[in-house]
């Protein structure tokens, strides 16, 4: 009996392919199955915290869940310092606009050049607090250094 190359090839597959089953399923009348139990230890670990102390008010992921470097990973309660960015904004548009009617009348000699300064350095401050505030507000947030589990 005379068999070619094809043959031998096909046979062959079909065997390792029935020894690969047989290793994945069990050998025939072993249907017991088999567990490892193990434990899973991280590459690294980084230990998270905020700037400021406060009250956890959310925390969007939950163990196990894959993040991103620069995920929200919680965030403290910062109802003072939402108040504080809207009161220091209002207070920089209310100087934006009194800078704005001085600059005119200034153009009229209707002011004096003290008063549009006066009026210049305020802004200048408030547009500080506004950043200030901002800072403070992102303190708030515990963000992630790096992409992991």
């Amino acid at each position: 009996m005379r068999t070619t190359i094809y043959e031998a090839m096909v046979s062959a597959s079909r065997t390792v392919a029935l020894i690969s089953s047989m290793l994945l399923v069990g050998a025939p009348g072993h249907a017991e199955e088999t567990y490892y139990d193990c434990l899973v230890e991280p590459h690294m670990v980084i230990e998270v915290g905020s700037h400021t102390q406060g009250i956890i008010r959310d925390s969007p992921v939950r163990r196990g869940d894959s993040i991103e470097r620069g995920q929200l990973l919680a965030s403290l309660d910062s109802e003072v310092e939402e108040v504080a960015i809207e009161l220091s904004s209002a207070r920089l548009e209310f100087l934006e606009e009194q800078y704005q009617r001085l600059d005119k009348l200034k153009g009229r000699d209707m002011v004096s050049a003290e008063e549009l300064d006066e009026v210049k350095i305020e802004r200048r401050m408030a547009s500080l607090e506004l950043k200030r505030n901002r800072i403070l507000h992102e303190q708030k947030r515990i963000v992630s250094p790096v992409k992991g589990v």
